[in-house]
């Protein structure tokens, strides 16, 4: 659990799901699992095709062994998503991998699902590195 200090900003975003994702954690074959890591490290990626010279700031931004700690932090604030093992035919090419022949092998959390994700500035971050934060969030939803 995240514990927000009083002088940390935070910017709150509702999300719905509107195909199945599969994610998961330490144990994927057992649950479908929405993690915090997980959405950092498709933002990173995102901010990777968003700022062609990402080398120069990307460690600054969202921290490295170098840098210490990114500048903002990422928390699933409340989540009302089900996961479910079994496919429909029409949607089994979402899961390529995942799923054989129409059948799953391993859990999903089905569309129609809601989240909610917090992303909580620290007060060192500067105010042109959260704009990178909200633009590779941006990317990544779109």
């Amino acid at each position: 659990m995240i514990n927000k200090p009083t002088d940390m900003e935070t910017l709150t975003v509702t999300l719905m799901t509107v195909t199945p994702m599969f994610l998961g954690g330490a144990e994927p074959n057992e649950r479908a699992e929405l993690r915090a890591p997980s959405i950092k490290g498709a933002m990173r990626f995102w901010y990777r095709t968003i700022d062609p010279e990402y080398k120069k700031h990307e460690s600054e931004i969202f921290g490295s062994m170098d840098t210490g700690q990114a500048g903002f932090l990422i928390k699933i604030a409340s989540q009302n998503i089900n996961e479910e093992y079994r496919d429909r035919p029409k949607t089994a090419y979402l899961g390529f991998g995942p799923i054989n022949k129409g059948k799953t092998t391993r859990p999903y959390i089905r569309s129609e699902g809601e989240f909610v994700i917090e992303i909580i500035f620290k007060p060192k971050i500067k105010n042109d590195e959260r704009l990178v934060v909200e633009k590779s969030l941006w990317a990544l939803l779109m």
